[in-house]
């Protein structure tokens, strides 16, 4: 054997380098591809929390264009009212002046879930607002709000049952001074 290894000795020592060499390149390729992992890692974090901002960001706007809408459509409302309201006065050719109709402000709106949103469109603050759920809901007792202001909404917790007859909610508030509550139903939007 040792005559073996004598005669092979260049041999051995080209295997042992060449073995030395490789072990000393996989331990440096090895830390090379853990610190490139680490950087991956970084980046992906960076990027989930840039994605994270842009999508509050356009709950937001949404959130805004909601109440927006909800606002338009209100006033549209106003708008048809006293315009009809003008017509019949002009055809009666009345001379007195004639103060426009009040028009309930509310706009109701799905939010997600069972979370719905209702919206003052108008201009003025309603108070003493309670939202009346439909019979049979998971949410039996009416909601109140001391006060919603003009153009704001508030949100609320209603899930239908399949015992709920229908999805009529009816709205009560007192406007401006008046003793008196008014009343509105609407239907809660699909989703």
């Amino acid at each position: 054997m040792p005559d073996w290894i004598a005669g092979h000795e260049i041999e051995l020592a080209g295997f042992t380098l060449t073995l030395l060499v490789t072990i000393i390149g996989w331990i440096t390729e090895h830390r090379s591809a853990k610190a490139d992992d680490e950087k991956r890692r970084d980046d992906i974090e960076r990027v989930n929390k840039q994605v994270a901002v842009l999508e509050k960001q356009a709950n937001e706007a949404a959130e805004r264009n909601r109440v927006a809408r909800a606002a338009l459509d209100v006033s549209q409302q106003q708008l048809e009212v006293m315009r009809s309201r003008l017509e019949i006065e002009r055809e009666t050719s009345a001379r007195q002046p004639v103060e426009p109709p009040y028009v309930p402000p509310w706009r109701l709106s799905w939010v997600k879930g069972d979370t719905y949103a209702l919206t003052n469109g108008g201009a003025d603050t309603e108070y003493d607002v309670q939202v009346t759920p439909p019979e049979y809901s998971a949410a039996p007792l009416p909601m109140r709000f001391e006060s919603i202001g003009p153009m704001s909404s508030v949100t609320f917790l209603i899930a239908l049952t399949i015992a709920s007859p229908n999805r009529n909610v009816t709205v009560t508030w007192r406007h401006g001074d008046e003793a008196e509550h008014r009343s509105w139903t609407g239907v809660l939007p699909t989703r």
